[in-house]
């Protein structure tokens, strides 16, 4: 399964596959993170997503199995940008403040 919001068609997942001389076969693709446990439900696919999204879309679903796949060549990294007049921002305090609280793990 595919997930692109601009609808491109290669990821880091088929760069990571190509290098390990395999490919994947797209069944489905949508640009709805949402749309995936309802696809999973219906087709024998799998779909491979950040760690944090797997988890809010399994949300408590014991139907739905999740696995970690621990490879540095699977990482990625965010960036969260802003210009300094903005530090004083109550929502941009905010918004920082839940990104620091939940990529702590990530950041040891």
């Amino acid at each position: 399964m595919y997930t692109s919001y601009i609808g491109n068609d290669a990821s880091l997942v088929d760069d990571y596959l190509r290098a390990h001389g395999q490919a994947r076969r797209v069944i489905a693709s949508t640009a709805s993170l949402l749309a995936i446990p309802l696809l999973l439900e219906r087709l024998p696919a799998v779909a491979v997503l950040p760690d944090l999204i797997a988890q809010v879309l399994r949300g408590g679903d014991a139907s739905l199995l999740w696995r970690r796949l621990d490879d540095a060549d699977l990482a990625i990294e965010v960036a969260h940008v802003w210009h300094p007049r903005r530090d004083a921002d109550p929502l941009l305090q905010f918004i920082d403040g839940l990104l620091w609280q939940q990529s702590a793990e990530w950041r040891d």
